[in-house]
């Protein structure tokens, strides 16, 4: 037996609507929507990797103390700082605490060459660089643009500051950064494949990073 349902599509000024109601997620921005979202599964296993299993409050722990530390060594917001890092539990808090900390997040694939990596960095005007004992060895043979202020790494590395020392920091007075407008300021810049033309820069605001949730 197959079923099929139809769907319709408003279509205004050649643009496409969807068909499903629309909704406002107000004045949500990323680390209070992350922080909720934690609390909510404050008890649950939420992530795991190889060396580690988190609950949601464990890693919203993890996050805030990142954040700290971020902000100790002049990550606010305005830095765009590029990720450069692979998958594990200690890298996603390390992310969120850069945002956390009123960062924005240049994301650049774990396999990217040392060119494309540089690219990356000049393009979207980082002045952070965030990536782990892998990604840092790569990094390492970039020469760096005179407004790198600081190069972090999750773990050990010649050269960075290891970010792993920020879980020794206390964050009872620590707020999450909060942005004045949560449409125009950008949390994420995500890049294209670059298949015609040169990666693109593709803008992420608070608004669109919560609304892109509140879909599913």
């Amino acid at each position: 037996i197959t079923t099929q349902r139809n769907m319709t599509a408003r279509i205004m000024n050649r643009v496409i609507h969807s068909s499903l109601p629309d909704f406002d997620v107000g004045n949500s921005y990323a680390s209070q929507f992350i922080e909720q979202r934690l609390k909510k599964l404050s008890t649950k296993i939420i992530l795991v990797d190889t060396h580690q299993t988190l609950t949601g409050s464990q890693l919203l722990e993890k996050i805030r103390k990142y954040a700290v530390g971020f902000q100790q060594h002049g990550v606010k917001p305005g830095s765009n700082v590029c990720a450069y890092i692979g998958n594990s539990a200690e890298t996603v808090a390390a992310a969120f605490g850069i945002v956390f900390a009123g960062g924005t997040l240049v994301m650049a694939t774990a396999t990217y060459v040392a060119r494309e990596l540089l690219y990356t960095i000049e393009d979207s005007q980082c002045t952070f660089l965030l990536t782990d004992q892998k990604g840092a060895a790569n990094a390492a043979k970039v020469t760096m643009p005179s407004n790198i202020k600081a190069m972090f790494s999750v773990g050990n590395s010649p050269g960075f500051i290891n970010v792993l020392q920020f879980q020794n920091l206390c964050d009872a007075s620590f707020t999450p950064h909060a942005p004045t407008n949560n449409e125009k300021e950008v949390v994420v810049i995500m890049y294209t494949s670059g298949s015609v033309g040169p990666p693109k820069g593709v803008e992420i605001s608070h608004k669109a990073y919560c609304a892109g949730f509140h879909t599913f």
